[in-house]
């Protein structure tokens, strides 16, 4: 069996699915690190990003991230900000 556990941000939400035992011992390291649960799991992700873009800078820079606009959807380009109609 499974546990929804929801990390809650000001920009959004992550839904994770755990077993129990797993949430059980996030929980134990969460408290021994001074932390809360999402406050440790949003840590490990940026921890994650940055050992990523330390090894494939170039993945961040190509990767083409969608924004909604009013009138249909604008892909925007890290490197260089450029948009695709």
């Amino acid at each position: 069996m499974y546990e929804f556990v929801t990390v809650k941000t000001k920009d959004d939400h992550l839904h994770i699915r755990l077993k129990p035992a797993v949430k059980d011992e996030l929980k134990i390291v969460a408290d021994a690190r001074g932390m809360t649960m999402s406050g440790l799991v949003y840590s490990l992700i940026v921890k994650t990003i940055r050992d990523e873009k330390n090894l494939e800078p170039e993945l961040f820079t190509t990767q083409k991230i969608p924004v909604l606009k009013q009138k249909g959807i604008i892909y925007l380009t890290p490197s260089n900000k450029s948009a695709i109609f």
